[in-house]
């Protein structure tokens, strides 16, 4: 029980952190994505996309490991950081290079 409430916290905080960032972040460097981007991820795709939240059009998909978690960005907004957890087996970290849209 403890082990899941500690997933869960982590789990908590990264979200938080994610969500501060989208909203509080002043721009975004990535070229062509708008200053103002979404990073999400789609688990059964093993993909990071990145999206005009303004249009929500999809300006990029960039692939990532298998069973990706969570994604942030630097505070330049010039890299993107994707856990990948596996089910629990990987304890792997995907460097994504956002201004040119592919992994480092």
């Amino acid at each position: 029980m403890k082990t899941f409430k500690n997933h869960l916290s982590q789990i908590l905080t990264v979200n938080a952190l994610l969500l501060a960032f989208i909203f509080l972040s002043e721009s975004c460097k990535a070229q062509p994505a708008p200053k103002r981007a979404l990073l999400a991820l789609s688990k059964g795709e093993h993909v990071l996309v990145i999206v005009d939240p303004a249009t929500l059009k999809t300006m990029a998909r960039i692939s990532v490991g298998e069973d990706p978690h969570e994604v942030i960005a630097s505070s330049d907004g010039k890299t993107a950081f994707v856990s990948i957890y596996g089910g629990g087996s990987f304890h792997e970290l995907n460097v994504i290079d956002l201004i040119n849209q592919k992994p480092s």
